[in-house]
């Protein structure tokens, strides 16, 4: 039996808006501070729910290329510097012996530009046919996945257990990066989602 420890995540800035690192310092201090308790909040409790288990494989969204544990160390290293509890969360995963995985196709990333619901099925099958091919008898995976993705549909002989984070703390999230969104230096836009 396989086990696939699915994390559906909300996304920190700093991991998913190229323009973070300029325009971090332009927003309001406070707002960032609330963000950052948030998302600590959010893998601190993520963490001791994974805690118990050995993880094997490391799946993310995102992960196009089969990086070494050096390689990935690195890039998360940075992401952690900017400020993503993800990035730590992982980087301890990996110095316990997870292997980071292939999770993405490339073309599939580069044939679109958006993050429209026919881009998330096609990558949502991708992910699922991916972690299907790798994860072994025996082992446990954890797939970290923007929390607009659906769960990864696999073979009857994985066993699927999902993190569901603490209502408040999701509710925060999504609170602080549409205040995020909206605040940065140059956005008209006022209109919550």
């Amino acid at each position: 039996m396989r086990t696939l420890l699915y994390v559906p995540m909300p996304h920190h800035p700093c991991e998913a808006d190229p323009e973070w690192a300029s325009v971090k310092d332009a927003c309001d201090p406070a707002m960032i501070g609330r963000m950052g308790e948030a998302f600590c909040r959010f893998w601190d409790d993520a963490e001791r729910w994974l805690a118990p288990h050995r993880i094997h494989r490391l799946y993310s969204d995102g992960a196009a290329s089969a990086y070494s544990r050096g390689q990935w160390s690195l890039a998360l290293r940075e992401l952690q510097d900017e400020g993503s509890r993800w990035a730590r969360t992982m980087r301890d995963i990996i110095a316990r012996g997870a292997i980071p995985m292939k999770t993405e196709a490339r073309r599939i990333l580069g044939e679109y530009e958006s993050f429209d619901d026919l881009c998330l099925d096609r990558r949502d099958e991708y992910i699922a046919h991916r972690i299907d091919k790798t994860l072994r008898d025996g082992e446990t995976g954890i797939l970290t996945i923007g929390n607009r993705h659906s769960a990864p549909v696999l073979r009857r002989d994985c066993r699927l257990l999902e993190y569901y984070p603490l209502p408040d703390v999701e509710g925060t999230i999504e609170e602080i990066v549409w205040e995020y969104e909206r605040g940065k230096p140059g956005n008209r836009s006022h209109a919550h989602p």
